[in-house]
């Protein structure tokens, strides 16, 4: 799930599906896409939807926001990531996007800075130890950092964003998913239910 402030809507996917949801949860739409896609993440930037694919060999499908959902490139591997890699996260802030890659041959994970015109590289971290994970954008004083949620150590990674490791924060319990709720606000999916914290 995502949102976007320019179609003023939540992007909501399943397996094979994109929905539109008004913020007050009235009005749900279905957007018409190719069905033999699985959808693994998806992020928004201020012009364009951009989806992960649920598959070794990941690639990201590109679609234009406004004035409709449209699609409009495929981006595929090498480009984006190896055949023996899964795109199983992306964020974007700005004219940049994060993806987090999870490589099953090495059983390693990195999270990547990239360009969302080209998906040119900037910098990419190697997430140590971890092979299952999620991430999300801190837009926290405009410091455009990360936080990365490792479900295999119980913690929390504050990753700056030029790509160095700020902080590893201990968790109480296995963390597995983390997004962003509000401006100043997260929240935490655990094994035992869902946290609130203010940054």
């Amino acid at each position: 799930m995502c949102w976007s402030s320019v179609a003023d809507r939540f992007i909501v996917i399943d397996e094979a599906d994109i929905f539109l949801i008004d913020e007050r949860l009235i009005y749900v739409e279905t957007v018409d896409t190719d069905k033999r896609r699985k959808w693994m993440s998806c992020a928004c930037s201020q012009t364009s939807l951009f989806l992960s694919t649920d598959e070794w060999g990941s690639k990201i499908m590109q679609f234009r926001l406004l004035p409709s959902i449209t699609f409009t490139k495929e981006w595929k591997p090498p480009l984006v990531c190896t055949e023996n890699e899964r795109i199983d996260g992306i964020a974007c802030r700005g004219d940049m996007c994060a993806l987090l890659i999870m490589n099953g041959k090495e059983k390693s994970l990195r999270i990547e800075l990239r360009t969302c015109a080209s998906f040119k590289r900037i910098w990419l971290r190697l997430i140590d130890g971890i092979f299952d994970s999620n991430f999300i954008l801190i837009q926290a004083h405009l410091a455009d950092e990360w936080l990365v949620a490792d479900c295999e150590n119980r913690c929390l990674l504050h990753i700056t964003k030029d790509g160095k490791l700020k902080m590893t924060i201990k968790y109480h319990d296995i963390p597995y998913r983390i997004k962003l709720f509000g401006p100043d606000m997260i929240v935490v999916s655990t094994q035992k239910g869902i946290n609130f914290h203010k940054i």
